[in-house]
């Protein structure tokens, strides 16, 4: 999504002052479209972002918080809710894995994405190559990692809505069975 940096704000203390536009801070942070801009002096500083997205009655904003930790960082933030409105506590991810063997150790674990939260480990059955993997409460994108004894063999991103069938359907891992 195509976004601009519309305020930086310390995620504590003082966080009336948007150092984007007070004075004496300006020369610190500056925004670059989707880039923010900022002195050695800030490496370390936790602050919140305010980003923007659209025009007019269509402008739509987020807000995330980010630790400065070096000049060429990166950071993602989820927009948007993946839910269907029903009252759940837990959902869960299934589906299939084919291509390999799936004889031995082998093992699942889901994870947010772009959040933190619960890290789940799931089930793969050795007899059909089903898999469940409880998820939690936490809808988004979630990193589905499969892996057969220490050695993870594939990474799925996924959507996972709360309150509705999470189904990945086949899950190919002919080009990483392990030898």
């Amino acid at each position: 999504m195509q976004f601009r940096i519309t305020g930086v704000v310390p995620a504590e203390g003082d966080q009336g002052i948007n150092l984007l536009t007070t004075e004496r801070t300006r020369l610190q942070v500056s925004p670059r479209g989707d880039r923010l801009l900022f002195v050695d002096s800030l490496i370390r500083a936790r602050l919140q972002l305010t980003l923007s997205t659209g025009e007019g009655s269509r402008l739509k904003t987020i807000k995330t918080r980010v630790t400065l930790l070096e000049c060429q960082q990166r950071s993602s933030v989820q927009y948007g809710v993946l839910d269907t409105g029903v009252d759940v506590e837990w959902s869960t991810v299934t589906g299939r894995v084919s291509g390999c063997s799936v004889v031995g150790d082998w093992w699942m674990r889901a994870m947010p994405m772009y959040e933190e939260g619960p890290v789940s480990d799931g089930y793969i059955n050795a007899a059909d190559g089903s898999f469940r993997v409880p998820v939690g409460s936490r809808e988004g994108r979630h990193l589905l990692v499969i892996g057969k004894d220490r050695n993870p063999l594939k990474v799925l991103g996924i959507d996972v809505t709360a309150g509705a069938k999470n189904d990945t359907g086949p899950v190919d891992l002919s080009n990483s069975c392990p030898k």
